[in-house]
């Protein structure tokens, strides 16, 4: 946007909407953030310590398979997947990153199913935001939308939004 010779950087509404949108839809997420530069969204899952570091390994490596079967049904050439788990005390954290010019709602719709049947109970999930399935509907296809204006779109500010006590907030990092 400009006002007379000043450039303000403004983050496009659509991303700041996406991001909103996958948290409220996945309670399962705690925290997305945006790269422009690299063109990626990282998704973050919070678990409780409850596996072994084998059987992390073994998750990490359903989540890739996943990825690369899911792009090949899609007849996609997956850019960027990234997965890493790391331990904080009492808390571990999940992180997926991919690019956003082959990911899809439905293969976040794909990961969040399979962290709920690997993770069971240890995966945190935000009750707070659910929604009904006529809700859970609309808000599927604002993301498909959402994401489909993100890939035509360029900014430069990256974005991160998480939950707190309830609200989804994002902000410019």
């Amino acid at each position: 946007m400009e006002l007379g010779n000043t450039r303000l950087n403004v983050p496009n509404n659509n991303s700041v909407g996406l991001l909103i949108s996958l948290l409220v839809r996945y309670p399962e997420v705690a925290t997305i953030n945006f790269d422009p530069r690299a063109r990626t969204l990282r998704l973050t899952f919070l678990t409780r310590p409850g596996l072994s570091e084998d059987q992390w390994h073994q998750v990490l490596k359903r989540l890739q398979q996943s990825v690369e079967v899911y792009a090949r049904l899609e007849r996609q050439r997956v850019q960027r997947a990234w997965f890493d788990v790391d331990s904080f005390g009492e808390l571990v954290t999940l992180v997926v990153e991919r690019d956003v010019e082959t990911l899809s709602r439905g293969e976040i719709s794909l990961l969040v199913e399979l962290l709920r049947d690997l993770l069971g109970e240890e995966l945190m999930v935000d009750e707070v935001g659910a929604t009904g399935d006529d809700d859970m509907y609309m808000q599927e296809q604002y993301i498909d939308q959402l994401l489909d204006d993100l890939r035509e779109s360029r900014q430069e500010k990256c974005l991160v939004a998480f939950r707190e006590e309830g609200r989804v907030v994002v902000f410019n990092r």
